[in-house]
């Protein structure tokens, strides 16, 4: 599965009000449970907390990647975010965290959720495409700037 297809399904926090990891943690729980009828909140942010404790998805210039295993789930489910403010993290350079792009994934596709998280870690790498979705005014926005980022790839 190319990340084009993720993002077409993908859902779009574009400002999100956590102030805490936990609170960011619940919030994109509560989004892609939202965005994905059937899935269980608190599984998804339990499985999220989980992996946050094993080491922080903060891969550093404000990017997170938080990512968890799911059984139930069938296919690979993102949801992108921001927080304008930006929020502690612990990541890899200590600076607060202001854009996340979780996926939520089946056990059994370990190879292609590597993918995805390496491909979208690159997208995210580049500064000037990061003030893009920082910078960006509504949820539409988000999406153009993302699905153009991917296609210029």
């Amino acid at each position: 599965m190319q990340i084009q297809n993720i993002l077409r399904r993908m859902c779009i926090v574009p400002a999100l009000i956590s102030e805490t990891k936990d609170e960011v943690l619940a919030e994109l729980a509560e989004s892609i449970a939202n965005h994905y009828p059937g899935l269980d909140k608190n599984k998804i942010y339990q499985s999220l907390k989980e992996r946050e404790q094993i080491g922080s998805t903060g891969i550093g210039d404000e990017t997170a990647l938080p990512h968890a295993k799911i059984s139930g789930v069938f296919e690979i489910l993102a949801c992108f975010a921001r927080s304008l403010k930006g929020v502690r993290f612990d990541g890899v350079d200590s600076k607060p965290i202001k854009l996340f792009f979780c996926f939520i994934y089946p056990p059994e596709i370990n190879t292609e959720y590597l993918s995805q998280l390496a491909q979208v870690s690159k997208l995210l790498s580049d500064t000037a495409k990061r003030e893009q979705l920082l910078s960006a005014a509504t949820e539409q926005e988000i999406y153009t700037i993302l699905n153009d980022i991917v296609e210029k790839e």
